[in-house]
């Protein structure tokens, strides 16, 4: 098998179980919820309709969402991770619901408030995971990291493996982490970012840059390679021979072969 047949094997497996669990949280919400949700979503598409809807859900079907969640073996705390994060990335994207989501995690008592400070410092007082501090990235980087960026346009949010490798080439102090990730309903996929010397998440895609602990907490991070340039050169060469398709990014070939 080789390292591109093994990733399209590993998202197959991730997206299936990921449809499975949005069909079998939605089964159990149209059985307690008097509400027809596929007219309210216009859509048939469990994952599109549970993506539209789950934080009105919460909001004013919040024992029955839980219970949801239990039935289908979700982590209640992991959907308050995601709701956090989820806020966060409104936050740093500028996204027009941020005052909905922040109304949401404030009646729920997920978090407290959020503190803002000159320094363009983010701070989340929650309840289940302590304080949350975080910066835009967009704030601290230079006009040529700032120019890169824009030369992607949208591609910027499916860019990571290509954006931490420009990171490492022009920073030797930083380190490129590629891990696998979770988001909503369990869903894994394989993200990589950037750590700097005082082990802050440099997660350009995000805009974000976060400690490091709070961001494998709210990500749940597995690490599967962890490099900085130098170390990418040596190993390069050991992983390109289980490469066929000569289409996947360096970072990511480099960490498909250690966990192959």
């Amino acid at each position: 098998m080789s390292l591109s047949e093994y990733l399209d094997e590993s998202e197959r497996n991730w997206k299936k179980n990921e449809i499975l669990k949005a069909r079998n949280l939605l089964k159990y919400l149209e059985q307690h919820i008097p509400v027809d949700l596929r007219k309210v979503a216009h859509s048939e598409n469990e994952l599109e309709i549970l993506g539209k809807l789950h934080v009105w859900l919460f909001n004013f079907y919040q024992k029955e969402f839980l219970e949801g969640l239990k039935y289908i073996n979700y982590d209640v705390l992991k959907y308050k991770k995601h709701l956090i994060y989820s806020f966060i990335l409104s936050v740093l994207r500028n996204k027009s619901n941020i005052d909905i989501l922040y109304d949401v995690l404030v009646s729920k008592e997920i978090i407290e408030k959020m503190l803002v400070y000159e320094d363009s410092t983010y701070e989340i007082i929650t309840k289940d995971f302590r304080t949350i501090s975080f910066k835009k990235a967009s704030n601290i980087v230079d006009e040529e990291t700032k120019k890169y960026l824009e030369s992607l346009g949208n591609q910027i949010i499916d860019g990571c493996h290509e954006i931490t490798f420009y990171l490492i080439q022009k920073d030797s102090n930083l380190k490129a982490v590629t891990s696998i990730c979770t988001k909503w309903l369990d869903c894994k996929y394989y993200h990589s970012f950037a750590l700097d010397y005082n082990n802050n998440v440099i997660d350009l895609t995000a805009n974000l840059i976060m400690p490091q602990d709070m961001y494998y907490l709210l990500q749940d991070v597995e690490e599967l390679n962890v490099v900085n340039y130098l170390d990418y050169l040596k190993e390069e060469n050991n992983s390109i021979e289980y490469e066929e398709s000569k289409t996947l990014f360096p970072l990511l070939r480099c960490a498909l072969y250690k966990q192959f």
